[in-house]
């Protein structure tokens, strides 16, 4: 099973930008890639062949205790793209060897964090 932190990726709507009818990956998710790719080589991460169950656990970010605003937080279908695109060809070859897909929304933590957990799917 390969188990890694991220960092909260940019909401699906800051991720991509539309340029002249193409759609583009924005700064902002190039820069998420890039972070997820150093996390992935750091933790010497190989691609998994075959169908994959994934498991995303979202802890969002803490809030600070006098920040005096309603506290707000991705939706949990949101949080899915950005990890799951920055780890293909890290972490897996191509997303579609995703069988199984669980989203858990976690207790805060200061920073926020994404955790993935991918194993194969062993078939009897």
């Amino acid at each position: 099973m390969v188990v890694l932190a991220l960092p909260i990726p940019p909401s699906v709507n800051r991720y991509w930008r539309h340029f002249r009818g193409i759609t583009i990956v924005s700064e902002e998710g190039l820069a998420f890639r890039a972070e997820v790719c150093a996390r992935a080589m750091e933790a010497r991460i190989r691609p998994i062949d075959g169908d994959l169950r994934v498991g995303v656990r979202y802890h969002p970010k803490k809030p600070k205790v006098d920040a005096g605003r309603p506290v707000r937080r991705m939706d949990l279908d949101n949080i899915l793209k950005g990890p799951l695109d920055a780890l293909e060809g890290h972490a897996f070859n191509n997303d579609r060897q995703i069988v199984e897909l669980q989203v858990t929304l976690e207790e805060p933590v200061p920073e926020g964090k994404v955790v993935v957990e991918i194993e194969r799917v062993v078939k009897p």
